[in-house]
């Protein structure tokens, strides 16, 4: 290798790669998720190990390209400090997604203070580009989930095929299919966007290009999406249910995706025909004495180090007993609680203790439901994947905040088969405080937890109110009056 290729890479790429190893290594928990999400089988985003690979890829390149070396710039470690705090608080509160999406961000802030300004604005696009491969993208699913229902359910019209729809279902002569939300085209959406930002970033596009781009592949991979579920559809009308299509439609998709490219690709080349923009200029040298750059360095180390410290700390402590009441009756107006049959069980995975029970009073049942954790963390917290307040076949109607003798109640109204109703009261608690939104009752246990250990826990209360919804709500009141169970802590 010629020594100045030599000098390239030694002053380049390996301080941009072992910056982005120290920020990785500092933030492992939040890396490992991401890990795991892309380790899913087929999962919306089990692109995420190559988008990683060609974030490093092009951490590299643009590091090689600006000459990166340490020109340390203090003035960001505060930055530094703020960013890994409010890591902190997601880690402690076990809000994945937000401590992921603060890794690329962080690891940025780090390249900036390093390396300096001109080194970092190059080193954007590889850092925001690793966003793609985040879960942060989930609240669409949903919205691309119905309107791919709607727009299939169209073509099979144009097609002629007699087809009705209820909800996400694709009824046809030959039977029903689910348009699911693995189905909603949103892995094909993150693919094609990871595509056009790549081919912009490799051809060095102005950002109105880029958006061209990015709105053209978005397009095409939302089609693709919307002619693989048509075509799944047209092709069990003509050949049942047990044809080969229907049964292992996953490749066919991507098949789908591949035709779209080769429409992308000449579109795009159309798109960034003009004169490509300048690339980076190398960065110039700036005196700096090797003593005085290992003190900025130790000082950066430092600053990214915080965060993960304190977690580590704070996950070292004893953790406190708790135990899951029901509430009682002093005037003992209420019978109860008593062993509630299993026709309602509300999910709280990795509750530390948790307890079901019925009360009666004449014609009025109510059932109760507490969950209590000693410690939150992912998989184990008040709110997130894998709780579940409702029964599977139960709808959500109505949700609103209600008080109730100065005390405030989330009031949820639910429905299920066979006009069946229900009115379910909730209130979270995290130490002495009260909270009607479980992701405020989250942060704030983020927040208490950073020095103490605080117990939190959920109430829920439930009344049937088949065909009479204003009875059941008079019954919640008259056994919150009679129970005091919102006075409490």
């Amino acid at each position: 290798m010629p020594y100045t290729r030599a000098r390239s890479l030694r002053v380049g790429v390996l301080p941009v790669l072992l910056l982005t190893a120290v920020v990785v290594a500092l933030y492992w928990p939040s890396a490992a998720a991401l890990l795991r999400v892309w380790g899913s089988d087929r999962g919306t985003y089990s692109q995420g190990y190559l988008i990683a690979a060609v974030c490093l890829w092009i951490l590299a390149m643009r590091g090689r390209e600006t000459a990166a070396r340490w020109q340390p710039g203090l003035g960001v470690l505060p930055v530094i400090l703020i960013l890994g705090f409010v890591w902190l608080i997601g880690a402690r509160a076990g809000i994945q997604t937000a401590e992921a999406l603060l890794l690329p961000v962080i690891l940025w802030v780090a390249i900036r203070a390093s390396f300096g300004a001109a080194v970092a604005r190059h080193c954007l696009f590889p850092c925001a580009f690793l966003v793609l491969a985040i879960p942060v993208w989930d609240p669409l699913s949903a919205p691309l989930q119905a309107i791919t229902t709607r727009v299939a359910a169209g073509i099979l019209a144009l097609a002629q095929v007699p087809t009705r729809v209820t909800g996400n279902f694709i009824h046809i002569n030959a039977g029903t299919f689910e348009v699911a939300p693995g189905c909603s085209g949103l892995g094909m959406l993150l693919v094609g966007l990871a595509i056009a930002g790549l081919y912009g970033e490799m051809q060095r596009q102005p950002t109105n290009r880029r958006l061209l781009l990015v709105v053209l592949a978005a397009v095409l991979s939302v089609l693709a999406n919307w002619i693989r579920v048509a075509g799944i559809v047209y092709a069990g009308y003509l050949e049942g249910m047990n044809t080969y299509l229907v049964r292992d439609h996953y490749g066919f998709g991507w098949v789908l995706f591949a035709v779209m490219l080769l429409a992308f690709f000449p579109l795009a080349t159309r798109i960034a025909s003009a004169p490509a923009a300048a690339g980076p200029q190398p960065v110039p040298e700036v005196g700096t004495t090797a003593g005085h750059l290992g003190i900025a360095a130790v000082m950066i180390l430092a600053c990214l180090a915080v965060g993960p410290a304190w977690q580590l700390a704070a996950d070292w402590r004893e953790p406190p007993r708790v135990t899951a009441d029901l509430p009682r009756d002093p005037s003992a107006r209420w019978i109860g609680p008593d062993t509630a049959p299993r026709d309602w069980t509300p999910q709280f995975p990795g509750a530390d203790a948790q307890r079901l029970g019925i009360y009666l009073r004449g014609e009025q049942r109510i059932t109760a439901f507490t969950a209590a954790y000693g410690v939150q963390r992912h998989a184990k917290k008040l709110v997130g994947y894998g709780v579940e307040i409702l029964d599977e076949d139960e709808t959500p109607l109505i949700q609103e905040r209600i008080d109730i003798g100065g005390h405030s109640v989330t009031q949820i109204e639910a429905r299920a088969p066979g006009n069946r109703h229900a009115i379910v009261w909730l209130r979270y608690t995290v130490g002495a405080r009260h909270f009607t939104s479980g992701w405020w009752a989250q942060l704030r246990y983020g927040w208490d937890s950073l020095l103490g250990s605080p117990i939190s826990s959920v109430m829920l209360l439930r009344a049937q109110c088949d065909g009479n919804c204003a009875a059941a709500r008079t019954s919640l009141t008259s056994f919150v009056t009679d129970t005091q169970v919102l006075a409490g802590t």
